[in-house]
């Protein structure tokens, strides 16, 4: 069995695979206009970032599974893969912890507005009096768009600082909602009242709402000054009107995602005005902890090892 890994996988992971008796090649150099000429004799694509396009799918003659070291496969043409007869699957759950944790970490630090004042310290610069001040958290509200683990995690640590929280999530039930200990709201109208909103609904272009989601009439319907988390995906979020409303609105905003984002690691971002607006801004990093990576790494071992002895599929997302 030939596997290739066009991203970084967990060292571990790698051993355990190499130690099942298969042969794998790991190039997180790979670009997805590079995956076209490698694929073919592969039997196993893992990905975390890399883009598998339909000309992928096309070339891979061999190929009996696409995995993604992640939840979401955004990145990934499922239906051409679908319509060649080959599964894509993900391992849901289990970067989610470390997703949340950016999240949480972000949202205070776009109250506190720690990054911004080490800046200033950084060029010398006391400023205490423009950042003594800050809103608080405790008691303020909190909501969350999106129902899953990251989500779940999200409402945890919200709610261990104090914050009351309300959810949006076209699934979520009135018995989860009561389970987890939130509020559950379907109007967006309400989402946008809240102190602070934390952005963790899948995106997918076969799904037309999920585009822009947070678009400029939800950002002109949120208090002024408050906050906006995304760890989702940029997709999700309108980046014109973001900006226009943290300029107009003094919107407190964190990134971990964007529109248009690099390919690779060591890419040029090029959307460095967003970057300088926003309180906190990190280069879409939210599941790159080591717990995660390990736990990511023993579940595509697991799928492998019960596809290859068992013939069985999990947590396939296009079949």
């Amino acid at each position: 069995m030939l596997v290739l890994a066009a991203d970084k996988v967990d060292a571990s992971a790698v051993e355990a695979m190499t130690a099942m008796g298969y042969t794998v090649d790991v190039d997180p150099k790979l670009t997805d206009a590079d995956l076209p000429a490698h694929i073919e004799k592969y039997n196993i694509l893992i990905v975390r970032s890399t883009k598998v396009k339909a000309d992928t799918i096309a070339a891979a003659k061999n190929l009996k599974m696409v995995i993604r070291a992640g939840a979401g496969t955004s990145t990934i043409d499922v239906k051409a893969a679908a319509a060649a007869g080959i599964p894509v699957c993900n391992t849901p759950g289990r970067n989610a912890a470390a997703v949340a944790e950016l999240a949480i970490g972000m949202l205070v630090c776009c109250d506190r507005r720690m990054p911004r004042a080490m800046r200033h310290l950084a060029q010398g610069e006391w400023k205490k009096g423009s950042f003594q001040v800050a809103h608080g958290l405790r008691g303020r509200t909190l909501g969350v768009v999106g129902r899953g683990f990251i989500a779940r995690y999200v409402v945890e640590g919200a709610k261990g600082l104090g914050m009351k929280v309300k959810m949006f999530s076209a699934g979520l039930t009135e018995e989860d909602a009561k389970e987890l200990g939130v509020e559950k709201i379907t109007d967006k109208n309400e989402l946008a009242s809240c102190d602070a909103v934390s952005v963790h609904m899948a995106y997918s272009a076969n799904k037309p709402e999920t585009f822009h989601f947070i678009d400029a009439d939800f950002l002109g319907k949120m208090r002024d000054g408050a906050i906006l988390v995304n760890c989702a995906r940029g997709e999700v979020v309108d980046t014109a009107a973001l900006k226009e409303a943290i300029k107009t609105k003094g919107l407190r905003v964190g990134c971990d995602v964007y529109e248009n984002e690099p390919v690779k690691a060591d890419d040029v971002f090029v959307d460095t005005e967003l970057a300088e607006l926003v309180e906190v801004a990190t280069p879409h990093i939210g599941a790159s902890t080591n717990q995660a990576s390990e736990a990511v790494g023993e579940e595509v071992v697991r799928m492998m090892e019960v596809f290859i002895k068992d013939g069985k599929v999990e947590n396939c997302v296009n079949m």
